[in-house]
């Protein structure tokens, strides 16, 4: 399958040595281009990135020939069959849209999507309408040890499930937080969302709907109509808690291990039943992600992400801002705004 990456920084082809040394098992390889490149079925047909001293430098480490500035200009030329996106969230949704439009069969996108529900809803629809299939960064959902984790509790090891908590630490809506809203949904199995409420730490105003900037969650809670709670909370460690009626396992550093604790009859205390660990032969979540994708396209109904999970996520980052504007009110999801706006704007960056 022939493909096109646009968007040539950190997560598209330059993940950092400091980064690399950081990272538990089963994460590397982390950015889009080395992951391309892993696999067999593909075939990297260009890149594209607007910055031209980027786009020569990774064009001359990699030895790639094709370059682009224009993302329409690389998808018209390359007709590929997959276009991986590894731009900022600022005009992401008009790369998807031109990408569906003009036949490429399958999309790759970091996360988020976009920057509202508005553009959500219609990236969503015109997928569907298109039959195209979309994985979506956030990387820990395939990752071996959370795959491992998910499969466990859906085979009643704990019961049935009562709370999921993220601690992704003290960070912002958008750069960050997409990891903790979908392993939420992941960990939940559903996307029949009842309500949200959150707290964040933003001093910019909104205005006409518009926040020019990327808030930082103090916490977020999330209510599923199937009775289970979501916990986004500011403690660090990346640590992820799934609680049910007769055990809870902790998956703790982004997958590095995960214990099973089990109710005993004679105490009320859990106590480690068992220890898990990750595989260092296992694919990283970016090759998993694209590897999925594959098998999608192929009719193999393989990728663990759908539509409607990518939008339920969605609806979780800004269903807390929203209830923060609020004075943190509860937002059920038919009231979240769909035209409200987050920049994702950090200074001069963006998410």
């Amino acid at each position: 399958m022939k493909v096109l990456l646009i968007g040539c920084g950190r997560m598209g082809s330059n993940t950092s040595e400091s980064l690399k040394l950081q990272l538990p098992l089963g994460w590397l390889p982390l950015d889009h281009l080395s992951a391309i490149q892993s696999e067999n079925e593909f075939e990297l047909i260009g890149i594209c990135d607007s910055n031209i001293e980027m786009l020569s430098t990774i064009a001359n480490r990699f030895n790639i020939k094709i370059l682009y500035t224009s993302y329409k200009d690389a998808i018209k030329e390359t007709k590929p069959d997959i276009i991986s996106i590894a731009t900022r969230t600022p005009g992401r949704n008009e790369i998807i849209n031109y990408a569906i439009a003009n036949g490429v069969k399958g999309i790759h996108t970091e996360k988020p999507i976009c920057n509202s529900i508005l553009q959500t809803k219609a990236i969503i629809e015109f997928a569907k309408e298109k039959a195209v299939k979309l994985s979506y960064g956030t990387y820990r959902r395939y990752h071996f040890l959370y795959k491992q984790i998910k499969e466990l509790i859906s085979n009643g090891e704990i019961g049935k499930v009562i709370e999921i908590q993220v601690h992704h630490g003290k960070s912002s809506t958008l750069w960050s937080q997409p990891h903790a809203a979908d392993l939420i949904v992941f960990f939940a199995n559903t996307v029949e969302i009842e309500y949200i409420q959150g707290s964040c730490e933003d001093s910019k105003q909104c205005i006409n709907n518009v926040l020019d900037g990327d808030p930082i969650i103090n916490f977020g809670f999330i209510k599923f109509k199937n009775g289970i709670n979501g916990l986004i909370t500011s403690s660090d460690g990346y640590d992820t808690i799934i609680s049910g009626e007769s055990g809870k396992i902790i998956i703790r550093a982004d997958g590095s291990e995960a214990f099973l604790y089990k109710k005993t009859p004679d105490s009320y205390l859990m106590k480690i039943n068992k220890v898990f660990s990750g595989k260092e032969e296992a694919l990283s979540g970016t090759q998993q992600a694209f590897k999925e994708l594959i098998l999608d396209i192929k009719g193999l109904n393989n990728n663990n992400i759908n539509l409607n999970e990518i939008f339920a996520s969605q609806q979780i980052l800004f269903g807390l801002v929203q209830s923060h504007l609020s004075e943190g009110k509860k937002v059920f999801v038919s009231e979240i705004k769909p035209d409200l706006f987050i920049t994702g704007r950090t200074g001069l960056n963006f998410a």
